[in-house]
This record gives C-alpha cells, structure tokens and sequence, in this order.
C-alpha cells in the first residue's frame, strides 16, 4: 500500500509594503526560518513544545514569530491569516524560541511558521511545515518510567499499588514535561536513550499490520493504532500480557493486562480512559487483587480523574470497604440491624421487639405496654425493605432478622382504645409484638418507638411509622 501524499508547497513572498529610511531597514536581510519543518513536506516533531530557531539578523532588536495550524486538503499551501494560533514578539535578539506552557501546541495537528524582524515594515520568511505527533516520545517515557520503576519494585523501595498509581497518572498524560519525568534525570535520560534507538522504526503510513518487536499492531482509517496485542506486559514486560484498544485520535481508551505489576498476586486489571478536553483521564479501573493480600477492587473515577467512588474487596485486613462522596439508596427505607429474637411467638415483619432481659444480646417480641426495653421493629412489612443492614458475621453482632432502629416501617399497630392519627408518639402494646398510641406521657418516657405517619381508628392494623427511640 502506497504511503500518503505529502502537501506541496507555493512559496510565498510577504513583501513588507514600505521600509523606514534608517540604514538597517534599507540594507536588512530578512532572517531565514532553520527548523522545526520543512519547505516540501512536514517533517514531525515529537514534542508540544519544539524550539524555532533561524539565522540571525545583525542589528535586528527582537524577531516576530507566527505559527499558523493547517487543514483542509493537502494541496497548494497557503498561509490564512485566520489560523495563525501564535503570533509573539520575541525580545532581544536570540535566534531560537522554545514554547512553554499556553504557547505549547496541540498534539496530532500540522502547522506552518514564519519569522521576521519585528516590524511591520519586515517582510516575513518563506514558512516551513511540520506536524506535532508526540506518541513516540511518550512511549519511550513511558517505557523508561517502566524500567525505573520496576526496578524499585524488585528493591523493595516502592510497592506495588504505588507503581501503579504513578504509571497511570503519566498514561493519562500526553505531556512530555509531565512532573514524573522532570524530576527524575535517570528517566529521561533512559527515554532519551530509546528515543534514539526508535529512531529506525518503520512508520505506520501503510495502515497495515506491523509487528514492533513483540508487539502487533492493527490500523484503522488513521496512521494512529486501533489494536495493539502485546505478549508483554506494557510496564513490566516479563509479566503478563496485555492488550490496548484506541479511539479514532489514537488515545489509549482501554487497557487490559493479564497481570498488575511485577508481582503475579497482583492479578489481571483493566482500565477505561476518556478525554477530558486535551487529556486522558481514567474513567473505570479494575483489578483482580490490591496486593498485599488485599483483594479486587474497582475504582470509578469523576470527570477529571480524580477518585469518586473505591470498592475493595479485601482492604488486606480481612475487610471489604466502599468509599464515596455520597450514597442513595433506593431499594428500602430503613436502617436495620440482625437480631436473634428468642421466645415462643414467631417473628414476624412489623412486630415491635424489645430486649430480652436475660441479658444474652437477644431481643424478643414486646408483650405489655409501655416496655422500657423496646428497640425496633422488625422490618419488611407492607412492602417496604431495609435499606441498609448492619451486622458482623460470626460475632455477637450477627443474627437472622433485620430490625429496623430508625427510617420508616410499617408496624402492627392496636387502636382499640385509642384511635391513632399522623404525628402520635406509638410504644408497646398489651396485644404482643403490637403497638399503640402513648396516650401516658409519664409512663411513656424512655418506651416510645417512634412517631406514627399515618392513621388507625379502631383495631388492628399497619401504620407507617418513623421509628426513633425516645
């Protein structure tokens, strides 16, 4: 398959309109644009932030620089004044300028630059072309980060978890100043060294399959990866395999690895990336294990990448946790802790229980009015559910039926001798495991269950009820 075309160029001459009569406007030689480009085809660049430089102009004070994106068809080039991005005056008279931070230009784009003596009576040179692409260097930066960081692993100085952590906060980022490469010389050095030996490596114009050593990739409709399968590990690769799919601009979006880190017990994991303006931010991470001894977790990440929601298995003490900002719960209404309830009436939901006063951490169903001992209710009837369950399995905090101590439950309630209406105070009744209207406010201090939601006239029957122990 034939490469693609490169654009060719019509050089253009910006003749400056009028000069001054000072002897440096008559006699100056415009300066001559050196690199970044070229004048045929653009030549790539492998950082967001490449240093112009051109011959100098003796006697110039400052130069002007503009950078202009391109687009559209790959014909005649032409310099729109509407997609000049960068336009600065450059003070003193140095003969190259390296872009930082807003000046940097975006990834994956092409861009032609012009030069002159500042002025508006100077003419501009003739512009070169380049495109920015920097998946290359980030690579190698990410390999040489792998290397060091294996290495401390397999020292003993670094865990696991935290290796991890640091090598996804640099594959979310497509920045080649990123903080974890400039404070450590040994990476960028070691990413220098293999950005050199790259250097050969074929293109991927073809769109074809190409094999880059262990790893194969596969093409889409860009020159960017669509697949790539690697029978080693991306970041420690003698372990595991793994596999990255790509969206269309050729952002890693998904990432599964048959083994987290250098240490099999860490187990597969998976991540999910989106786009957050210019930079990749995990969506969704998961993993078999957390290491230690810990188990699988998952973590669901906000729109910036910060951590939302964590969900561990084993936190490696023997615990499962969840952490969040905020929790709904829409499956029930109540807050409920297990109970064994003792005695000889069975248990049933919506029958009001009180302590068994054995003192063995029971409860039993309450059997006379006004019991001081009274707890809760047992929740689920009338259709309403628990929404949280309390308990510790195999402890004296385990048991079979969930009794509701605050939210909202239905209660079996008693209104023979006293109709009960929305906002009664309820306690317990002489019907066992019913309750009924605190019609004794003396008798009532410390045995009221709760405040009732809605009424009962006569009899027996459920009553919404707000439990809340007073």
């Amino acid at each position: 398959m034939s490469r693609p075309s490169f654009p060719s160029i019509r050089t253009l001459v910006l003749a400056a309109s009028s000069f001054s009569a000072s002897p440096l406007a008559a006699d100056l030689q415009g300066p001559v644009t050196v690199s970044p480009g070229d004048a045929v085809r653009p030549v790539q660049v492998e950082t967001n932030c490449p240093t112009f430089s051109w011959s100098g102009v003796e006697g110039a004070d400052n130069y002007q620089i503009a950078i202009y994106e391109l687009s559209g068809d790959e014909g005649t080039l032409e310099l729109d004044p509407s997609a000049r991005i960068r336009d600065r005056i450059l003070p003193g008279a140095a003969t190259s300028w390296t872009p930082s931070g807003p000046d940097c230009l975006p990834d994956r784009r092409r861009f032609a630059w012009s030069i002159r003596v500042a002025g508006e009576e100077y003419g501009w040179s003739s512009p070169l072309q380049f495109s920015v692409n920097t998946a290359g260097r980030v690579q190698a930066l990410r390999e040489a980060l792998r290397t060091v960081l294996g290495e401390l692993v397999a020292a003993g100085m670094l865990s696991d978890r935290t290796a991890t952590e640091l090598q996804q906060e640099l594959r979310q980022s497509t920045d080649t100043a990123h903080p974890i490469i400039t404070e450590s010389p040994a990476i960028s050095q070691r990413a220098e060294a293999a950005l050199d030996e790259s250097a050969a490596t074929p293109e991927a114009a073809d769109k074809e399959a190409l094999p880059t050593g262990n790893v194969f990739n596969l093409y889409g409709n860009t020159t960017d990866s669509a697949i790539s399968l690697n029978p080693n590990d991306y970041w420690y690769g003698d372990s595991g395999s793994q596999i990255s799919l790509y969206d269309d601009d050729g952002n890693e979006t998904i990432v599964l690895d048959s083994q987290n880190g250098s240490s099999k017990e860490m187990g597969a994991w998976m991540n999910l990336y989106h786009m957050d303006g210019t930079t990749l931010q995990t969506g969704i991470m998961l993993s078999a294990s957390s290491g230690s001894g810990g188990g699988a977790y998952i973590n669901l990440m906000k729109h910036n990448g910060s951590t939302s929601i964590q969900l561990y298995a084993d936190t490696g003490s023997g615990y499962s946790r969840i952490t969040t900002d905020e929790l709904e719960i829409k499956g029930g209404a109540d807050i409920a802790e297990r109970f064994q309830i003792q005695g000889d009436q069975p248990p049933k939901p919506g029958l009001v229980v009180v302590i068994d006063p054995t003192g063995n951490g029971d409860l039993k169903i309450a059997s006379s009015a006004y019991e001081r001992g009274v707890i809760g209710v047992i929740s689920g009837a009338g259709g309403l559910r628990p929404g949280v369950h309390l308990g510790q399995r195999n402890t004296a905090a385990a048991g079979t039926y969930p009794v509701a101590l605050s939210g909202r439950v239905y209660v079996w309630a008693d209104a023979s001798e006293h109709p009960i209406h929305p906002g009664d105070l309820l306690t317990t009744a002489n019907r066992p495991g019913y309750a009924m209207r605190a019609s004794d406010p003396k008798r009532a201090q410390g045995a009221v269950l709760g405040k009732a939601m809605t009424s009962l006239e006569s009899g027996q029957g459920l009553v919404l009820t707000l439990v809340s122990l007073q």
